[in-house]
């Protein structure tokens, strides 16, 4: 389960103690070291994210957001798919990620008034995320090792699960211009196929089809509401977020996308509860 963390202001002067003068809380929180009397300081919430897995606990957490954009970091390493390591609770610094740990999230939300222009109301309401034409990943909220894609580019296709692959996003996500925001979700591989909710003998199922360039087949519509998102037009560096926890919803079926915790099955359409974490999706720019 992903769940944020407690959370704490800090203004950018703020520093991790010594590696062996390293103080915490009572709830094993990680406690820091901030210049208060910085007239210039500005105040940020650090969000942690605690990634719980079958085995593995690993809770991350930086020090400074001045000069971060976006809401998500992923560390990676070039060309392996990220896997969590490790059952204790790890610690890291922003610039010094430790090489033994595979992945790490880091949701940022902006709390002065310096920087509350750029995500207006999105920390009280849910929010749409802008693509701005890029490919991305998308992340399960549930277990960040894992992602959507796609089993074979090729019409009837199912959409599957797998392990993380760094630098290769797996779809194209656009706008379709209607209101209320819908979106189609195309096959990053063949932009002629999109994703969109067949009707099989068990119910409707997430595969790929032809593109219906008309707009009426609404199997291809899909509605995502994020709890936090980038600023419009926002240049992302890979590994950023465009979104994050989000539900994605078929505007035909009225079903949502859940994840079924099992690498190479396909998530299922069900029926949507904000409530639910296996609903919830990382949109991650590559």
């Amino acid at each position: 389960m992903l769940r944020p963390a407690d959370s704490q202001s800090l203004s950018p002067r703020c520093t991790y103690p010594a590696r062996n003068a390293e103080t915490r809380d009572s709830f094993g929180h990680m406690q820091y070291n901030c210049d208060k009397d910085l007239s210039q300081a500005r105040s940020f919430v650090a969000t942690s994210i605690i990634l719980a897995s079958t085995n593995d606990i690993l809770k991350f957490g930086f020090t400074s957001a001045a000069h971060v954009e976006g809401t998500l970091l992923v560390p990676r390493r070039q060309g392996k798919a990220m896997k969590p390591t490790g059952a204790h609770l790890h610690f890291l610094r922003f610039s010094m990620f430790s090489a033994r740990l595979s992945i790490a999230i880091f949701v940022l939300a902006a709390a002065s008034h310096a920087v509350s222009s750029r995500l207006p109301a999105r920390q009280n309401a849910n929010c749409g995320p802008n693509f701005d034409g890029n490919p991305v990943s998308i992340f399960s909220g549930v277990d960040a090792a894992e992602e959507l894609a796609v089993a074979s580019d090729t019409v009837g296709a199912s959409i599957i699960t797998q392990p993380v692959i760094v630098g290769t996003p797996q779809f194209l996500v656009e706008n379709t211009g209607d209101f209320p925001s819908s979106y189609i979700i195309k096959d990053e591989n063949d932009l002629n196929l999109v994703v969109y909710a067949a009707s099989t003998s068990v119910g409707p199922a997430l595969q790929l089809n032809e593109i219906d360039n008309t707009g009426e087949d609404q199997r291809q519509d899909w509605l995502i509401s994020c709890e936090a998102c980038s600023a419009p037009g926002e240049t992302l560096p890979p590994g950023f977020a465009y979104g994050t926890f989000c539900q994605i919803e078929n505007s035909n079926v009225g079903l949502c996308v859940q994840w079924n915790g099992a690498i190479g099955t396909p998530p299922t359409l069900t029926a949507c509860n904000d409530a639910e974490q296996s609903q919830k999706f990382i949109f991650v720019q590559e």
